[in-house]
C-alpha cells in the first residue's frame, strides 16, 4: 500500500491541488482578505480586516485492477492568512496559502509509479484595488515559491535494448521482464524554485449584487536541484544487457548529479455574482476555468553525473513522462446566513476533469468531482465597528468512479506509442476516490455585517 496524500478540491485537475485556497473564504465570489488570490478587485473596502485558518486534509485514491489492485492514501496540513487594509481610496491586500501540493510515502515494494513525494507550491499575493463610482479595478502579483522532494522508479530495459541495438545486435525481450527490478532505474528528485505570477480583476457593485471577472496569469517553474540514480544489474540470464551494464559502470550503482524539471502552472479564469438576499443571507455563484493544457509532459533533464562519454549519454539522456492535460472547468454554489451571533456557510461544486482517458495513472488521475464545504462562525466579541468571529468548516469532494480500459502509456518492449516519451505501466482499472478536509480560523472585520 503507499499512503499518498493527494491534495485537492475545486478545480483541483490531476490531483494536485489542495483545498481552495483561503479555505470556507476561498472563492472568487467573495469579499476576504483572499481575494488578493481571487479576484483583487474584491478586497474588502473600509480599515483593516484580516483571516487566518489551518487544519487538516485527509485523502485515498483507490484503483480497482484485475491483476494489480492499489490504494493511495495519506493526511496532512493546510493553513492560509490573509489581511486587507485601506489608505485613502486604495486597498491594499495580502493573501498566502499552499494552492498546490501533494506528499505521501510508500508503505511497499516500489512500483513504476510515485513511491515517495514531498511537493509544495506556496503562493504569497499582493494586491492592489481602487474604485470608481460601483465599478472597482484590481491588480495582483503572485509570488510562488514552490519545493519538489520525489522518489520513483523508470523502466531502463528499453533503454538497455536500444544501447544494445546500437552496437548491432538484436535483443529479445518480452513485456514480462519490464517489471523486473534488475532492469529498474529508481530516480530521487529535489528541486526548489520561485517564480512570479499576476492577476487582475473587475468588479461592479449594486446595492444588492456584486459581479466579479478575474484571472491569474501563472508563470512557468524551473525546478532544479540535486537528483540521485540508482541502478540494478541485469540477470545474468541476459548477458547482453549485463555486459553492457557493466562496460557502462552501471551495475549495481548509483549516481549523483544535477537534474531539473519545468513545471507550467496553470493559468486561471472565473467569473461570479454575488446576491444580498437580506441583511441576514447572501447566496453566490462562481465559474472558473483551470488551464491545465500547459502541462503536457514531465521531463527530467540530468547533467554534471559523469564525464565519461558513453556512460553519459545512457545516464543523462532527457526523460519525459507524458501528462497530456486538458483545461478543466469548475462551478460552485454558496450562501452564508446569520442567526443572532452565529453564521452558517455551506457551499457544493462540480469539477471537471483534466486527465484524458488514454492518460489516466495512479501520478496522473482526475474524474468528475462533486464537492461540498460547510461552516459555522460565532461572533466573540463586538464593538460598533469591529468584530472578530471564530469558526470551524468541513470539506468534502468525492471522485466519480471512472473505468479505464485503455491506456497508451503501458510498458511495451516495442516503439513506444508516444515516439520519445517515456511510458507508465499498465495502469487500467476502475478509479475512485475522495478528499476530506476540517479546518478551524478566525476572522476580523471593521464592520457590523458578518456577511
Amino acid at each position: 500500500m503507499i499512503h499518498l496524500l493527494l491534495w485537492h478540491h475545486i478545480s483541483h485537475a490531476a490531483a494536485f491541488e489542495q483545498n481552495p485556497l483561503g479555505g470556507i473564504w476561498g472563492s472568487p465570489a467573495l469579499k476576504s482578505p483572499h481575494a488578493a488570490w481571487w479576484n483583487p478587485a474584491m478586497l474588502p473596502a473600509h480599515r483593516t480586516s484580516l483571516v487566518l485558518g489551518g487544519g487538516i486534509q485527509m485523502g485515498q485514491l483507490n484503483v480497482e485492477a484485475p491483476q494489480n489492485s492499489q490504494r493511495y492514501t495519506g493526511i496532512g496540513p493546510m493553513a492560509h492568512f490573509g489581511a486587507v487594509t485601506q489608505i485613502s481610496r486604495i486597498r491594499l491586500g495580502f493573501s498566502s496559502g499552499i494552492p498546490y501540493a501533494l506528499s505521501g510515502q510508500s508503505q511497499s515494494k516500489p512500483d513504476y509509479f510515485l513511491n515517495s513525494a514531498r511537493i509544495a507550491i506556496a503562493s504569497h499575493n499582493l494586491a492592489i484595488a481602487t474604485a470608481l463610482q460601483k465599478w472597482t479595478f484590481g491588480f495582483g502579483t503572485n509570488i510562488y515559491q514552490a519545493s519538489w522532494q520525489s522518489s520513483l522508479r523508470s523502466d531502463g530495459l528499453y533503454d538497455y535494448a536500444q544501447s544494445i541495438r546500437a552496437t548491432g545486435l538484436q535483443p529479445s525481450y518480452t513485456d514480462a521482464q519490464l517489471m523486473q527490478e534488475a532492469y529498474a532505474i529508481d530516480i530521487d528528485i529535489d528541486g526548489q524554485d520561485h517564480a512570479v505570477g499576476f492577476g487582475f480583476g473587475l468588479a461592479y457593485q449594486s446595492e444588492t449584487w456584486r459581479f466579479g471577472l478575474a484571472g491569474n496569469l501563472a508563470p512557468t517553474l524551473n525546478m532544479s536541484g540535486q537528483t540521485v540514480l540508482t541502478f540494478y544489474c541485469p540477470p545474468e540470464s541476459d548477458p547482453m544487457a549485463r555486459e553492457n551494464a557493466q562496460d557502462l559502470g552501471l551495475c549495481t550503482q548509483k549516481y549523483t548529479g544535477q537534474g531539473r524539471h519545468l513545471l507550467p502552472l496553470p493559468h486561471r479564469f472565473h467569473v461570479a455574482a454575488h446576491h444580498q438576499k437580506s441583511e441576514r443571507q447572501t447566496v453566490w455563484l462562481a465559474i472558473g476555468t483551470v488551464r491545465w493544457e500547459r502541462y503536457q509532459d514531465f521531463e527530467l533533464i540530468l547533467s554534471d553525473f559523469t564525464e565519461d562519454p558513453e556512460s553519459q549519454s545512457f545516464i543523462e539522456k532527457p526523460r519525459p513522462w507524458a501528462r497530456n492535460l486538458n483545461p478543466s472547468y469548475w462551478i460552485q454554489l454558496g450562501t452564508d446566513h446569520q442567526f443572532s451571533n452565529w453564521i452558517s456557510h455551506f457551499r457544493i461544486g462540480m469539477d471537471s476533469p483534466s486527465v484524458p482517458k488514454e492518460a489516466m495513472n495512479p501520478n496522473n488521475s482526475d474524474s468528475l468531482s462533486i464537492s461540498s464545504m460547510g461552516g459555522i462562525s460565532h461572533r466573540v466579541a463586538m464593538q460598533e465597528h469591529q468584530k472578530w468571529t471564530i469558526g470551524i468548516a468541513a470539506n468534502v469532494s468525492y471522485r466519480l468512479p471512472r473505468q479505464i480500459d485503455t491506456s497508451l502509456f503501458s510498458l511495451s518492449v516495442d516503439e513506444p506509442v508516444l515516439e520519445s516519451r517515456y511510458r507508465w505501466p499498465n495502469a487500467e482499472g476502475r478509479y475512485t476516490g475522495y478528499v476530506a478536509g476540517l479546518e478551524a480560523y478566525i476572522r476580523y472585520t471593521p464592520t457590523s455585517s458578518p456577511l
